[in-house]
């Protein structure tokens, strides 16, 4: 249970606050009350998808309007298998087509509908990963 309060506790710290480095978060995170220790940090950043990007950590996530393929809506975790995407009608299919292509090792496959995208991974942490790169490929 101290482990899904922590995650939900940096995932909130993250969002509102501009964190350049562990040590950072670690300290974000002894003012909310959790002692903990910078590689438990580590592995919580890598198990929510959290990355750093232009000196910030953020969470790994496509949002409509920031992305390079501008026909991605949404991207979020569903389970501990799957990643939906949510894109503009008629191109969920293209945009499978493209991820297939990238031959990632932690997408098990890809199913398209019209505009919804479902990504199966194999456990938690490829799901985690497949977030990362997924994000990292199509975020400019």
């Amino acid at each position: 249970m101290l482990k899904d309060k922590r995650l939900q506790i940096i995932n909130q710290i993250i969002q509102s606050h501009k964190i350049t480095n562990q040590q950072d978060l670690l300290q974000k995170l002894n003012q909310n009350g959790l002692a903990t220790n910078q590689a438990a940090v580590s592995r919580d950043l890598r198990e929510l998808g959290i990355f750093k990007i232009k000196g910030f950590y953020q969470i790994a996530q496509v949002e409509s309007g920031i992305n390079d393929f501008r026909e991605i809506n949404s991207v979020q975790k569903s389970g501990d298998n799957l990643i939906i995407m949510k894109t503009s009608p008629g191109k969920a299919s293209a945009i499978a087509a493209v991820l297939d292509a990238l031959k990632l090792d932690e997408i098990a496959g890809t199913i398209a509908g019209d505009d919804t995208l479902f990504v199966a991974v194999i456990n938690k942490k490829d799901q985690s990963k497949a977030m990362v790169n997924i994000f990292k490929h199509f975020h400019k």
